[in-house]
């Protein structure tokens, strides 16, 4: 007999039943085959207290719990041991409410089948992933194979994986949908959606899902259209997923429903008439938090359009519509506009007003989680810290800039918090430093461009298309501090490999990498006294750069009217200087950029 307050052997049997012999959180199976004796097993599960005691670990304690309420199976979820400790551990995230919340949506995934098996094309991908996996195995094994086509097979399970990532995503949205539906008092035809769900059959699931049954059937019609649209996504039907995801906001006019739509048409790079719907749902919509949400959604798809100034007033009005609101999750959604804001005052040289927009930021983050030790808000920390070291290192204040650099490295080497993608970026910033003249050191640059190289190279090894531009930056930085230090041939060989490597990526718009590649591998030509050949690399990067040329936009102001002043110095051609003086007159200036338009205002036409 189970002791006051204590789990029932009946309730737990009937827990476990219930959760299909897996945990509620990580979905691992609870239960597998004793070893040696074929009439036992082992079990992995624990029944664990929802609500609990007074003097228990958590705070998810209940002065006034009967012990009868206590030991109730409403009071139970079904976990393995790992997450037992865990919710124990952390009662501020593992509340009563969640727990709930996680218990209810795991035995509804039971109740539809949803762990009876894996879809197709899942199944599919996964066959191809370990086969993929056995030929690097035999490559590495017997090093026979050039390592190019190592680098192919990786590139090619990373791009199967991020497909089968995708699809696992739009499939837990698709169960997620279905278990929105109203199961309590399901009508006859959400019962054979479920039903079609359960046993895979996407046959049935279009035939109930098609467009006339759909009109007739007003309730959950818009839920219905955005399930038909994640099943055109699935088929790559984006057409039709785009028509669906339209009538669902149509239908609801919420802002959930506009954010399904609206990223299908960013992920079709319809920037503009992505824009387009966010205005007419400002002319519906009336709560401020949805409205904000839709103008940082618009300052997003002007930054994709290169459109800095457009983002910035987007976000200005974003954060005056919440400026007021407290609430803990509105104010870090409030620190990420001002970061997004910094970002864009950034691009448009309006470095004070930028300044100030990351110091908000930052100073909403320390309010809101001082004692937060969430890997995520460590992320966007260090990530200001650095933006903001970057913004001073731009406007000439080296010191600050070094201060800020600092405290995102603290940030993400500690063990923590470690990140390999982010950490480069910071190495790379300080390398700048040390080849300005005030704090001239190649050598001390050059080391911080090797910690950045070494993690940089083993990750783009590993994951070629998530590092490549890293990786570009990276060779691209070492190849110009090689030049400061005068050893040509070596820096030679690094903008080279940047080359090479870059053109290989024929399927991938490497631009904006090429655009910062080329130049300084023209600068170099000429030290070789390759004249024509720089100017054939000058003349390629000015293309690059004309082609996504926005006029508000200053660092591509700033580029074009240093390349068109080399251009100057190579063949002392009039029309060039113009050039250069034209794009320069639309640079704001700051420290950064009142020495360099200085110098071009000094030089007369001959």
């Amino acid at each position: 007999m189970a002791k006051l307050g204590e789990f029932s052997n009946e309730v737990i049997k009937t827990l476990a039943k219930r959760a299909g012999e897996r945990c509620s959180i990580c979905n691992k199976i609870t239960s597998k085959p004793h070893e040696s004796k074929t009439e036992k097993f082992i079990n992995l599960g624990e029944a664990a207290h929802i609500k609990g005691n007074k003097n228990a670990p958590n705070n998810r304690h209940d002065d006034n719990m009967l012990p009868i309420e206590k030991s109730n199976i409403n009071n139970a979820i079904w976990l393995c041991r790992s997450c037992h400790k865990i919710i124990d551990s952390d009662s501020l995230k593992y509340s009563v409410e969640y727990l709930t919340s996680l218990k209810a949506n795991h035995e509804n995934k039971v109740k539809i089948g949803y762990y009876d098996n894996q879809w197709q094309e899942i199944e599919t991908l996964n066959v191809k992933i370990a086969h993929l996996e056995e030929k690097i195995s035999l490559v590495d094994e017997i090093k026979t194979l050039q390592s190019d086509t190592n680098l192919q097979l990786r590139i090619e399970i990373e791009s199967l994986t991020k497909e089968r990532s995708e699809l696992e995503i739009k499939i837990n949205q698709l169960t997620d949908l279905v278990l929105s539906l109203d199961l309590d008092n399901p009508t006859d035809n959400t019962n054979k959606i479920i039903d079609a769900f359960r046993n895979k059959d996407r046959e049935t699931l279009n035939s109930l899902l098609d467009e006339t049954k759909l009109i007739d059937e007003e309730t959950e019609l818009a839920q219905k259209r955005v399930i038909k649209g994640v099943l055109a996504e699935l088929d790559k039907d984006y057409n039709q997923a785009e028509l669906n995801y339209q009538k669902a906001f149509n239908i609801s006019q919420s802002y959930k429903h506009l954010e399904t739509y609206i990223s299908l048409l960013k992920r079709k790079f319809k920037y503009k008439e992505a824009i387009n719907e966010c205005s007419k749902a400002l002319e519906i919509f009336t709560d401020d938090v949805e409205k904000a949400h839709t103008f940082g959604f618009m300052a997003e798809l002007s930054a994709d359009l290169n459109k800095s100034k457009d983002s910035v007033n987007y976000l200005y009005k974003a954060i005056e519509l919440i400026e007021n609101n407290e609430s803990s999750n509105i104010r870090v959604f409030r620190a990420h506009l001002y970061s997004a804001k910094g970002v864009a005052e950034k691009n448009i040289g309006e470095f004070k007003s930028a300044l100030e927009s990351f110091q908000s930021s930052l100073n909403i983050l320390w309010k809101t989680h001082a004692n937060n030790e969430d890997t995520e808000y460590f992320n966007a920390l260090g990530t200001l810290w650095n933006s903001t070291g970057l913004l001073y290192l731009q406007n000439g204040d080296i010191e600050e800039a070094l201060h800020h650099f600092d405290c995102a490295i603290k940030i993400f080497t500690d063990p923590l918090y470690y990140n390999k993608y982010l950490l480069p970026v910071v190495y790379l910033n300080i390398s700048d430093i040390y080849i300005s003249a005030k704090y001239f050191n190649p050598k001390k640059a050059y080391e911080y461009l090797e910690l950045c190289h070494t993690i940089v190279k083993n990750e783009y090894e590993k994951y070629p298309l998530q590092y490549l531009r890293y990786y570009l930056g990276c060779l691209t930085k070492q190849g110009s501090n090689l030049i400061v230090g005068q050893q040509l041939e070596k820096a030679k060989e690094k903008f080279e490999l940047a080359i090479q490597i870059a053109n290989s990526h024929t399927n991938i718009n490497l631009d904006d990498e090429l655009s910062h590649i080329y130049p300084n591998y023209s600068i170099l030509l000429q030290l070789l006294n390759q004249n024509e050949e720089a100017l054939k690399y000058l003349d390629l990067t000015i293309n690059l750069l004309e082609k996504n040329y926005e006029d508000s936009e200053y660092e591509i102001n700033l580029s074009l009217s240093k390349l068109y002043f080399q251009k100057f110095e190579l063949f002392r051609n009039n029309s060039f200087l113009l050039k250069s003086k034209e794009y320069i007159a639309k640079v704001p200036l700051n420290p950064a950029t009142l020495k360099w338009k200085t110098i071009i205002e000094k030089i007369s036409i001959q």
